[in-house]
């Protein structure tokens, strides 16, 4: 059975389809061949949720997939974090020390 395949009762597809329906998202409309089929397709709102949901995905992978940083910016990115640490630390004492002698 494929990954994508949904293995579940007649009744639970049901289900599912008329709240994916609820939401808009798909629709019925006559089978062509078999007058007494009905076919569930993607409304309008359906195709632009997929496109966005699409792009989304694009952007997940590309950020999973991207090469990792040199070691040029590895360096630099450190370098930065230690001249800022020891500043986050004093905001850090600043404002437990606000905090405690607050009124």
């Amino acid at each position: 059975m494929p990954d994508s395949a949904i293995c579940a009762t007649r009744s639970t597809i049901a289900d599912l389809v008329a709240c994916i329906e609820r939401k808009g998202l798909i629709g019925w409309r006559p089978d062509p061949i078999d007058a007494g089929r009905k076919t569930v397709s993607l409304t309008e709102y359906g195709l632009a949720v997929r496109r966005r949901l699409a792009t989304l995905v694009a952007d997940v992978q590309l950020a999973f997939t991207r090469p990792r940083p040199d070691e040029a910016e590895r360096a630099l990115r450190y370098v930065l974090q230690s001249l800022l640490e020891p500043a986050r630390q004093a905001v850090e004492r600043r404002m437990a020390s606000e905090l405690l002698t607050a009124p």
